[in-house]
């Protein structure tokens, strides 16, 4: 497995254990900005408007695939019964 294999194993796993208890969820989501944050700032150090458009591609991009999620999720029935929604 390389980096990006293992990364999204470990984020995946946590997550799991996470919507067992759903502050747990919010730590996940914390440390993942700090790890991109600091990935963007080592990429665009010299550069802040670049960081600034990385940034906004990259927002766009998690809010486009939690959509999808959510809709494939909905679609499962993922969400039946679930208090939550």
């Amino acid at each position: 497995m390389d980096f990006t294999d293992n990364l999204r194993s470990l984020v995946l796993s946590q997550l799991a254990l996470a919507n067992r208890d759903p502050a747990k969820i919010g730590v996940v989501v914390d440390t993942l900005v700090e790890m991109l944050g600091a990935a963007l700032v080592v990429n665009y150090r010299d550069d802040g408007r670049a960081m600034d458009q990385a940034c906004a591609l990259l927002e766009g991009a998690i809010n486009r695939s939690a959509l999808e999620q959510q809709a494939r999720l909905k679609a499962f029935g993922a969400f039946d019964g679930d208090d939550l929604t």
